[in-house]
Parts: C-alpha cells; sequence; structure tokens
C-alpha cells in the first residue's frame, strides 16, 4: 500500500453536508479538523435543518472541530456561537481559532 507524502500542512476542503441552501466542509490540518460553512439562504427553516445535520456531524465526527474567525465579523462570532464554539486560542493577524468540543475538557 502506497502511503502519500504530506506536502502541505492542510488538505483540500471535502464537502461534509450538502443542502439545498448550504455546504458544509471539513479541512485537515495537522493540527485538527477545521469546518467552514458557505449559505447562500437563511431563514428560521433553513436554520433548523443547519442545527439539525450539525448535530449528526458533530456525532459522527467526536471533536474537537475548529473554526477561523476574524474578530471585525460579528455575524459569523453569532454563527460560531450558535454552533456551541467558543474562542480558544488568539492569532497576530487579527484572526482567532474558535473550538467545538464533544466534551467540556
Amino acid at each position: 500500500m502506497m502511503i502519500p507524502e504530506v506536502v502541505h500542512e492542510h488538505y483540500l476542503k471535502v464537502p461534509v453536508i450538502k443542502r439545498e441552501h448550504f455546504t458544509v466542509w471539513f479541512e485537515e490540518h495537522v493540527k485538527g479538523t477545521f469546518i467552514h460553512c458557505e449559505v447562500t439562504k437563511y431563514n428560521a427553516s433553513v436554520r433548523a435543518e443547519m442545527v439539525e445535520t450539525w448535530g449528526l456531524l458533530r456525532w459522527l465526527h467526536g471533536g474537537p472541530i475548529y473554526a477561523l474567525h476574524d474578530f471585525s465579523d460579528r455575524k459569523h462570532e453569532k454563527f460560531l456561537r450558535l454552533f456551541g464554539f467558543r474562542p480558544h486560542q488568539c492569532l497576530p493577524n487579527l484572526k482567532q481559532i474558535w473550538i467545538w468540543r464533544n466534551t467540556d475538557g
């Protein structure tokens, strides 16, 4: 069996949820799994579908899951908090890494 060499610090984004109004990707990084989400339409029913699929995804993954956040984006911060992410680490370029964990540890 051939084992691919690690050439970069991260791998391509892979879609893990594809719905009519949103797509969620995982990106495996040497330090963990990062999540990305693109939303094309947002309302109460889309939000409910996102919450439901997020529950299944986090159960399947087991955590931790990380998200990159820009300090100035308040809407994104609200979104991260809605799905249970918490600030984890500050980066020097006005970015933060947020984390979702399956336990309080």
